[in-house]
């Protein structure tokens, strides 16, 4: 027995809440469609599909045929999408939003259900987004090529997200020819003629692609992909033959040391390195078809590159058997490590070790599972130990502030000394304590972080996107800058003295205003006072708050930060200490409260073994004098001990009015400090009488090499499996080369030629350039071959 046909009535072809139903013609609809319009297409295609029986059809199907024709009116404007799923995801998941708000039948006319439903259907008159760019401008979007919106398209999608006044338009013809011209010109200059290949065929490889560009439809321009290195590729059949070369008649025997330097310092697979390499030496006529005994074969590349590394780490160790000062820090991170003939990650300390004075790579340790200080000490002791390194010369050793390196009584440098049975000269990082007043200021007057990239005070908020704000009258803040080489500084901190400048002359130029401060990151607070500045400039009336932060980065911070790096050494140390309090002092109180408790818990360089090395090295002939003489009374007065003296922080003064008085000498436990303890009295009373200045190794007062080689030991840990591994390319896959995906992260061999000038930040920066630019080379030459 046949079922009955069900009859339709209007009633029938209507979506509660959104009207009578209405398909979605792609030819006809001239608008991106909005939620209702999408919703009423989804009701047509659902009777369409159900026709004169009783049976639904299903969901998915419905939603396939909605999301083609939303589709095809996309694809029309010119404008990158979703992938097909995630559009039919998306109409499923606002339908069942849909019948969820709309279910209570019963009791549809409570004033509580009308309203949501009310805001339900206002919501709906939005754009039913699926652009695959979701960002804001186009200056500030950071997509992949492929989900780009191009720059002529960027009002039309902006109109349509909000206004949605502007109409889909026919093909721009103005557009489409400029475009056409752009691309021929681009097949003219990436592919020239080569050698053995007909010019006519070359050029016709490319016609194809040129046409039939892509129409535009939205009336303003044409959306095509016109810089992929795609749209240029020839047929296997057209591209020319290099002429095979014949087998090698003798083996190829000269050191290639400068070569597989330059390669694995740049990044490039040994592979291209070999036909780059064999191509010049057969322009220079040292190869050809009858002399084939210098071509340069990849494995010769990679048994260079390997023996270079090693020859490297030789050295490295050959060259430290007597060290003077050495500085050490550290990272947890994600290891790759080797388990039951299997790969797994697993967290592991990774404790760079770097000698001073030259910032010389000397080696590293892996720590797990966690990190205390006697395992640290143990761990570097035995290092020390292992590679028979004579630490009798050994002065100074160096750390950041955090409490299980230097404790008093359990700290990592305490436990060295007692092992070594010495004290040493503390070298705590002044850059890492000159950011704790600013962090703690910034947490007391705005509020806590909020995750390790964000904040969540109301000025914290503003900082993610203060670039992007245009620049307003600010208010003039003075600041002493010092004289410094920019050259010697990375973008970020160029960035900071510029801005610095510019708020002390009360203008701001457009270069500086577009530039991008830097991301936040907790770990580096650099970034966070060049937004704060940022922000600054862009702020009608700052609050009270916000205006101690601007002052405190400009009085404070930002010249204690470039005078650090203009006089990065021991000798300064307390002579920086005391700047950061005297330019502290004009600030009010509650603010002083805040920074002079960070100041007092890290006033490492306030210790009388600190000052008195500064004493030493000072301008004033009668300081160093003092100096000498307060030495020798040490000495006269000291207790023979078997114990190692006990480097505890002095209770500082804050309204002293040089550095020399920042503590009380007649409270304090006095000691000599370890740098002039290989000096004889003869010596010191030879000073005394000259009245010279103390000469010592330029020993660094901060520990910026030392967190460059932790970075890239952390990032080489990702890729290499074992200590050893890390230090010299030992690496069993056969497929492995240096320009392979993670090559940058094998890059670890790098630390050990690092000195004073690759301590500076702008040479990974440089490395990293140096890398995309031959990248971007080698495609064109693939190209042409």
């Amino acid at each position: 027995m046949s079922k009955p046909k069900v009859k339709k009535t209007r009633a029938g072809l209507s979506v509660h809440l959104f009207g009578t139903v209405t398909d979605l013609d792609p030819e006809i609809i001239n608008v991106l469609p909005t939620y209702q319009q999408v919703m009423l297409c989804y009701e047509s295609v659902r009777i369409q599909l159900k026709g004169e029986g009783s049976k639904e059809p299903p969901l998915n199907t419905i939603a396939n045929i909605v999301a083609e024709k939303i589709k095809i009116i996309w694809q029309r404007a010119s404008l990158p999408i979703l992938t097909h799923k995630r559009i039919v995801d998306m109409i499923l998941s606002y339908h069942a939003k849909y019948k969820n708000i709309i279910k209570p039948f019963k009791s549809r006319d409570t004033p509580f259900l009308s309203k949501k439903l009310e805001t339900f259907k206002n919501s709906a008159q939005k754009l039913f987004d699926i652009c695959s760019c979701k960002c804001s401008t186009f200056q500030s979007c950071k997509c992949p090529k492929e989900k780009k919106v191009s720059e002529i398209e960027w009002p039309f999608i902006i109109d349509q997200r909000n206004d949605r006044k502007m109409l889909i338009g026919p093909v721009d013809r103005v557009i489409t020819k400029k475009l056409q011209k752009k691309l021929e010109r681009q097949a003219k200059n990436l592919k020239p003629p080569v050698k053995g290949v007909d010019t006519d065929m070359s050029v016709c490889c490319h016609q194809r692609k040129i046409e039939s560009p892509q129409p535009s439809t939205s009336g303003i321009q044409i959306s095509t992909s016109d810089d992929s290195d795609a749209d240029f590729e020839c047929p296997k059949s057209l591209k020319p033959k290099r002429p095979k070369i014949d087998k090698l008649s003798s083996q190829m025997r000269v050191p290639l040391t400068h070569t597989a330097k330059v390669a694995d310092l740049t990044g490039v697979s040994s592979r291209v390195v070999a036909k780059i390499t064999t191509a010049v030496l057969e322009d220079m006529n040292i190869v050809s078809a009858s002399n084939t005994s210098k071509v340069i074969d990849k494995n010769k590349v990679r048994r260079e590159i390997k023996r270079n590394r090693k020859q490297l780490t030789e050295k490295s160790f050959c060259d430290n058997k007597r060290i003077k000062g050495l500085y050490f820090d550290g990272r947890k991170d994600q290891t790759l490590e080797y388990v039951a003939g299997k790969r797994i990650v697993k967290p592991e300390e990774h404790i760079a070790l770097v000698e001073e004075p030259n910032s010389q790579y000397f080696g590293h340790l892996s720590l797990f599972p966690s990190v205390k200080a006697v395992d640290l000490s143990n761990g570097i002791i035995r290092f020390l130990s292992d590679l028979n390194i004579d630490t009798q010369e050994l002065q100074v050793i160096g750390c950041n502030g955090t409490n299980v390196n230097t404790g008093w009584k359990g700290g990592a440098i305490r436990y060295i000394e007692v092992a070594l049975n010495k004290p040493l000269q503390w070298s705590i990082c002044l850059l890492h304590s000159n950011e704790l007043p600013l962090r703690h200021l910034l947490q007391n007057l705005d509020g806590h972080t909020k995750g390790p990239y964000s904040f969540s005070g109301p000025i914290g908020k503003l900082l993610n996107d203060c670039e992007l704000k245009s620049v307003e009258n600010f208010q003039i803040i003075y600041t002493e800058l010092p004289e410094i080489e920019k050259n010697d500084l990375s973008m970020d901190q160029k960035y900071l003295f510029d801005i610095c400048k510019a708020i002390k002359s009360g203008t701001c130029c457009e270069s500086v205003a577009k530039r991008n401060p830097g991301k936040i990151s907790h770990s580096r607070w650099l970034t966070t006072a060049n937004r704060i500045l940022r922000l600054y400039i862009s702020t009608i009336n700052p609050s009270e708050n916000f205006q101690i932060l601007v002052e405190f980065i400009m009085k404070v911070y930002a010249p204690m930060w470039f005078k650090i790096k203009s006089k990065p050494f021991i000798q300064d140390g307390a002579r920086h200490l005391w700047d950061a309090i005297r330019l502290s002092r004009p600030f009010p109180d509650h603010v002083k409260v805040i920074v002079y408790k960070v100041f007092e818990g890290n006033a490492y360089f306030g210790h009388p073994e600190n000052i008195l090395i500064a004493m030493m090295t000072d301008e004033r002939q009668h300081i160093r004098q003092l100096a000498v003489k307060k030495i020798l009374k040490i000495r006269k007065n000291l207790i023979q001990s078997e114990s190692i003296r006990i480097f505890k922080i002095p209770k500082l003064n804050f309204s002293a009015d040089d550095y020399i008085d920042l503590i009380d000498w007649s409270q304090t436990n006095i000691s000599e400090p370890p740098l002039t303890m290989s000096m004889t009295e003869d010596d010191l009373n030879k000073l005394l009488q000259t009245g010279e200045k103390f000469q010592l190794d330029k020993f660094p007062c901060h520990t910026q090499a030392v967190e460059r080689m932790v970075k890239i030991i952390t990032d080489a840990s990702t890729t290499v499996c074992g200590q050893e591994s890390r230090e010299v390319d030992r690496l069993q896959d056969p497929d492995y080369t240096v320009g392979s995906k993670n090559a940058k992260k094998r890059l670890y061999h790098t630390a050990f030629v690092a000195s004073s000038e690759s301590s500076k930040d702008s040479e990974e920066e440089n490395i990293q350039a140096k890398v995309k630019t031959t990248k971007k080379q080698l495609r064109v030459m693939a190209l042409i071959q």
